[in-house]
């Protein structure tokens, strides 16, 4: 990560921000592809801060990979990880709600974001499910406004360790019917593996200007 960033300038031999005004986007699985997960959610959440005092931005979004993390699934996990972190419990208190990971994720991370007239998410957003967001929002929502109702959305469905998905709220029935026929390949699967479908399961990274 840290070498891409570099040949793209945007950060420097020491791995602070030299982006000027760029905004990077990150779209996420950053935790397990190797054994330096902490190390570089670490990182960008330095970049992160960093950024803004040359009027960059950086842009962290979810993956299923986060989720995982947050939901307390650790699958895919490397091994050398887990044992340097202490083992399985110290890994899972890092990542509850008031865990020094877990909380600065659901702090910073958001599921999608609009940079210019370019949304960016994990692996998409189905249509119908923006429309039934955008149908929540009273008047005539802008596609910022969908964005931030998307986001707060998801955050609250992350606000706890509980890895059931709670209901869709505002949206309505027909929007639900889709969102359920669209993501569920087996009514009976598990909600958590539902929520991981609807953030989507690829990954990228994408920078561009403010």
């Amino acid at each position: 990560t840290m070498q891409i960033l570099r040949k793209m300038g945007l950060v420097d031999e020491a791995g602070d921000w030299s982006g000027g005004a760029a905004t990077l986007v990150q779209t996420g699985d950053q935790v397990d592809r190797g054994k330096d997960s902490l190390k570089i959610l670490n990182f960008l959440m330095r970049l992160q801060d960093q950024a803004p005092q040359s009027g960059g931005r950086v842009l962290l979004l979810y993956g299923n990979h986060e989720v995982m993390h947050l939901q307390g699934s650790y699958d895919y996990l490397h091994i050398t990880e887990l044992k340097e972190a202490g083992g399985r419990q110290v890994w899972q208190k890092l990542w509850e709600p008031e865990g020094d990971v877990g909380k600065r994720v659901r702090e910073r991370f958001q599921a999608i974001a609009l940079v210019g007239s370019t949304l960016f998410s994990h692996a998409g957003l189905l249509p119908q499910l923006a429309e039934g967001f955008a149908a929540s929002i009273a008047g005539a929502p802008a596609p910022a406004d969908v964005v931030e109702a998307v986001n707060l959305w998801v955050r609250s469905q992350l606000a706890g360790p509980t890895t059931q998905l709670a209901s869709l709220g505002d949206l309505s029935e027909e929007t639900r019917a889709e969102f359920l026929d669209g993501h569920w390949e087996d009514q009976t699967r598990s909600s958590r593996a539902s929520f991981l479908d609807f953030l989507g399961r690829n990954t990228g990274l994408v920078v561009g200007g403010p």
